[in-house]
């Protein structure tokens, strides 16, 4: 998974390159390749980057069913900080 990642970053950022080259030699369509490129980048490149950075990984401490009520957490939070800069 990681070598595709790989090799679809080289992929898009040739795609930048070759578009942003058209666009300074004034060819058309160079917009379209820049287009593509980006959308590439954002629909394919950062989930896909997503996936494999937080795959295996514990995400139930970072949603509202872990800890209903964020508030709570805040101030426990300062109140651990708090009796810590006591001691």
């Amino acid at each position: 998974m990681k070598v595709v990642f790989r090799i679809l970053v080289v992929v898009f950022a040739l795609g930048l390159a070759i578009g942003f080259t058209m666009k300074h030699f004034e060819i058309e369509k160079n917009d379209v390749v820049i287009g593509i490129s980006m959308l590439g980048i954002a629909f394919i490149l950062i989930p896909l980057f997503l996936y494999i950075r937080l795959q295996g990984k514990d995400l139930t401490k970072y949603s509202f069913k872990h800890n209903p009520n964020p508030e709570e957490l805040d101030k426990n939070t300062e109140e651990k900080n708090s009796s810590k800069q006591k001691e």
